[in-house]
């Protein structure tokens, strides 16, 4: 790993003032400002690049250059990636709830692997930062993944020393995996997340990582040489033509001592061409070089090991041969006499070639095969099977390969075994356990080895299936875009809640019901729920766990602006594969204006009803009524002194029969009423006098305070005072051991507003949506009538009344009135 890279610690403010001041010299760069920057070299030698290339620092627009299928291609191809993915796993497992996310990127610098906290990986969708995104400085300006890219050397990208101010809230650190054989960067590793995540450390991190995986390709390179070295043994035995073995980079691993003598390889180890040969490789090539007036022919064969190219083969023609290169080939062929004796060649020369042909098939093969003896000792593996497990094959031959298996397969497949050693094939699935300890998903196919009729040990070929479900992965794509579709565009309101009751994903909807965007609530817990339901949630989540399936209920909810509204909510848990539950989905409908227009149809029957009612009160009970009030006046004359008492009894009752009449009427039949223009204050202040006889005897204070000034308040007085006298009176009735009853006035913009506040009983929270409902009331000796006459006399003066109430604290109503041009008739 190159020891050279961009230093996190060049700045010694606070990270928000770094900021700003990387802000500021960036400012000046873009204005194209002549005067010296004060920021860091590597980072101003990026922008420079970037502003070569043309990249907009203003419109920033990574490439989706990947598809799904493309990322799923590369990751189940690519040999690299096999090797670097445990690595990326484990740094996951050290960046979980870091607020950083772990993405790979191919050597065009395009995400291929990316994994993180949903919330952050939510919110780096903002920015395109997504599977498949390419990141190179070309596209993205200066950012890790890019700049490491073209430099070679991690980086970590700060804030604004990002080109492009899109990401300017942003800080990444990336390292490249260099392959040891040609220098070529392969890969990037990365760390990403909010620009306050500003830890060197994250750097390190990297580094380390995509250090082990170099120390990986370094071994896998020393092998790769020793297998070249081996080769060239065997040409040179069967052949005095000069040759040479390169490795993947063009290094010379072997040669003819004549290449040497002829200035072909240089004492570093390098051939001539060396751009020619490294180009050229893994295809074939040739070409011809004078010396000495005399014309030698070169030729380049790329040379294969466990089915890939990990070297070349030069072989150079001498002047008297290179004129009959055109001649079958003869550069293979044993130097040994020919037999003396004359024998049918035919059989003897094809053994040979079949042996070779089976060699090839057995270590180019691209599964991993075993072979065993009787007893499960391990006589062979290909260099697949070393690719497979990360062991070479003389490492497999020292360990016992079946303990490879997983535990919970180990006795399936020594029943496979013991089944292929009796003649049976045997296929079927398990995981195994790679040399870097991650588990590998494979299938099996077992087969008897049989040599003169004889079954002399089994053979094992082994193929990785861990990703290869592409049908399973389109299935699934299709899901989820449908799921997605239905996620965006659905009118109910959506959320998804980690285990720990956390969101991690809301839709569009959700912010027009409750007012909160996505950004806001990411990671949060859930805000709408009011107080007096704060024990529901839980409630709730034990119901679907116990359940475990979804449940539908009806609830309220708070929004943003405070407001409560009523919801149908539906509830459901996602469990994973063990049956954990490791998320709820909610989802949410607001019901409110339902809820308002089934309310409205309820008071509607019931004000028919009461409509039928005093029609028949009217008639019924008023005529009888005042006769019956003649007649006690008549013989009230002539009564007593001791009778008059209960004459004035039956009178008093006689009136409270009059007053419920009365109020039958008023709800019933249409008020005729004169409008003027008074002070609400005034009006306030007469109802105080009139109620203050009721009010001194039970022991209750009337105090009133204006702030209003004298507004001009269109009403019709008397209904306003029926309304006050009705809302006084059952404060005074709320505190029956005495107490203090506080009207406040007080001036609004186009309104005025009074509030009547007493110290009693209070009213249970689920009671007050019913208050002003026909019949419904708390008094023993209630209609229910009194307070749904309010209602229905200040909507017809176009104002509203509202109720909070506190158990065991009291109950304040609060009744606004418009000051002009707002009264509906």
């Amino acid at each position: 790993m190159a020891n050279n890279r961009s230093d996190p610690n060049r700045y010694s403010g606070s990270p928000k003032h770094d900021r700003a001041e990387i802000e500021r010299e960036w400012e000046k760069f873009m204005s194209g400002s002549a005067s010296p920057l004060n920021v860091n070299t590597f980072m101003h030698n990026s922008w420079k690049r970037c502003l070569e290339q043309g990249v907009d620092p203003l419109r920033m627009h990574p490439v989706p250059n990947l598809g799904m299928d493309q990322i799923q291609d590369f990751v189940t191809s690519d040999p690299l990636f096999r090797m670097v993915e445990p690595f990326l796993r484990k740094l996951k497992q050290l960046a979980d709830h870091t607020g950083y996310l772990v993405t790979y990127s191919n050597a065009s610098g395009e995400v291929v692997y990316y994994d993180g906290d949903r919330p952050l990986m939510l919110k780096a969708e903002d920015i395109n930062f997504t599977p498949g995104s390419a990141w190179s400085e070309s596209i993205a300006g200066t950012n890790a993944i890019g700049t490491a890219l073209a430099t070679g050397v991690p980086v970590q990208v700060f804030a604004s020393e990002h080109f492009c101010q899109q990401i300017h809230g942003w800080t990444c650190s990336a390292a490249p995996i260099r392959d040891p054989g040609t220098g070529k960067v392969l890969g990037i590793i990365d760390l990403t997340g909010f620009w306050t995540a500003n830890d060197p450390k994250s750097l390190d991190a990297v580094v380390g990582t995509a250090g082990n995986i170099e120390n990986m390709l370094c071994n896998q390179l020393r092998l790769e040489r020793y297998r070249l070295a081996q080769h060239y043994v065997e040409l040179t035995r069967r052949s005095s033509v000069p040759v040479a073995v390169t490795d993947r980079g063009g290094r010379v691993i072997k040669a003819s001592k004549l290449l040497y003598e002829k200035g072909w390889i240089s004492p570093n180890h390098w051939m001539e061409p060396a751009s020619l040969i490294q180009q050229a490789f893994p295809s074939k090539a040739c070409w011809e070089d004078k010396r000495d007036q005399k014309t030698w022919r070169f030729e380049l064969t790329p040379f294969f090991y466990g089915g890939s190219a990990i070297g070349s083969v030069i072989t150079a023609l001498p002047p008297d041969i290179a004129a009959f290169h055109d001649l079958p080939d003869f550069r293979h062929i044993e130097s040994a006499p020919a037999p003396l004796h004359t024998v049918d060649t035919t059989a003897s020369e094809k053994a040979p070639q079949q042996d070779r042909f089976y060699k090839s098939l057995f270590e180019h093969h691209p599964d991993a095969i075993f072979s065993y003896d009787l007893q499960g000792t391990l006589l062979d593996a290909n260099p697949a099977a070393e690719k497979l497990l990360g062991y070479s094959a003389s490492e497999l031959k020292t360990i016992t390969v079946q303990h490879l298996t997983l535990p919970e397969y180990r006795e399936r497949k020594l029943r496979a075994f013991a089944h292929a050693a009796s003649g049976v094939q045997q296929e079927y699935e398990a995981a195994i356990r790679h040399k870097q300890g991650h588990q590998l998903y494979v299938s099996f196919k077992s087969f008897p080895i049989i040599a003169d009729n004889e079954i002399v040990g089994v053979y094992e070929t082994v193929r990785d299936i861990s990703t290869n479900h592409q049908q399973v992965y389109e299935d699934l794509k299709s899901t989820k875009e449908q799921l997605e579709f239905y996620f965006r565009n659905t009118e109910d309101a959506i959320l998804v809640i980690d285990a720990d009751l956390h969101i991690v994903k809301a839709n569009q909807s959700f912010e027009r019901v409750y007012g909160w965007t996505e950004q806001e609530l990411l990671g949060k817990e859930l805000p709408t729920i009011p107080e007096h339901l704060s024990n529901e949630s839980e409630q709730i989540r034990s119901s679907l766990l116990s359940s475990r399936h979804a449940i539908p209920y009806e609830t309220v909810r708070r929004r943003k602006d405070g407001s409560l509204i009523q919801v149908s909510n539906f509830a459901s848990p996602l469990f994973d594969g063990k049956g954990n539950a490791i998320a709820y989905v909610l989802i949410s409908r607001d019901i409110t204006e339902l809820k308002q227009t089934e309310q409205l149809l309820r008071n509607t029957e019931k004000l028919a009803v009461v409509g039928q009612l005093a029609a028949g009160i009217a008639h019924e009970i008023r005529n009888p009524l005042t006769t019956l009030k003649g007649f006690l006046s008549l013989l009230k004359s002539q009564a007593t002194h001791k009778d008059n008492w209960y004459m004035d009894v039956m009178m008093s009752e006689i009136g409270q029969i009059e007053r419920i009449a009365d109020q039958f009427l008023t709800v019933a039949k249409p008020q005729t009423a004169t409008y003027e223009t008074v002070n609400l204050e005034t009006v306030i202040r007469q109802v105080a006098s009139f109620l203050h006889p009721i009010a001194t005897m039970n022991n209750v204070q009337i105090g009133i305070e204006s702030e209003a000034g004298e507004p001009a308040l269109p009403c019709e007085p008397n209904q306003l005072k029926q309304v006050f006298i009705n809302i006084v009176k059952n404060a005074i009735e709320a505190m029956p051991q005495g107490g203090q009853v506080d009207i406040h006035i007080a001036r609004h913009p186009d309104s005025i507003s009074a509030r009547v506040i007493d110290y009693g009983h209070g009213i249970p929270q689920d009671r007050i949506p019913h208050l002003g409902e026909p019949f419904y009331t708390l008094k023993e000796k209630g209609t229910g009538l009194g307070l749904m006459i309010c209602y229905k006399i200040i909507k017809e003066h176009g104002g509203t009344i509202g109720i909070t109430s506190e158990v065991g604290r009291g109950t304040a109503v609060e009744i606004r009135l418009p000051l002009s041009g707002a009264v509906t008739r």
